[in-house]
């Protein structure tokens, strides 16, 4: 089962740019690879959008440095859930401004567990 949601995970409609990403949208990440492209190192994410499609999106140099190799393991094993945001263009620099934030799925457990 786990190698179906691993497939399932990275196989995707279509490669995407950041600025199709809406603004103040939330996507889920199902999938991040560290990857040697032509302009150097990359991180690419899988993200479904409301339909339940999946696209790849590769990610500016800078956040190298934010996911790191523990990070993307983390996110490929179901570990913890990140939600990307676009937050829009800066208008100094006309790069995108990208928010990452953890889901915490472990709250509900416990409520749940408060509540049986």
């Amino acid at each position: 089962m786990e190698y179906n949601k691993r497939f399932s995970a990275t196989t995707c409609n279509h490669a995407i740019n950041i600025s199709e990403i809406q603004k103040n949208k939330p996507y889920p990440i199902m999938n991040a690879v560290r990857n040697t492209t032509k302009f150097g190192q990359s991180i690419a994410i899988t993200i479904k959008d409301d339909s339940n499609n999946t696209f790849r999106v590769f990610l500016s140099k800078i956040y190298l440095i934010v996911l790191t190799d523990e990070g993307i393991n983390d996110i490929n094993k179901e570990k913890i859930k990140l939600l990307i945001v676009s937050q829009g263009k800066y208008d100094r620099t006309e790069a995108y401004a990208l928010s990452l934030t953890y889901v915490c799925v472990c709250l509900c457990v416990v409520f749940k567990n408060m509540i049986d």
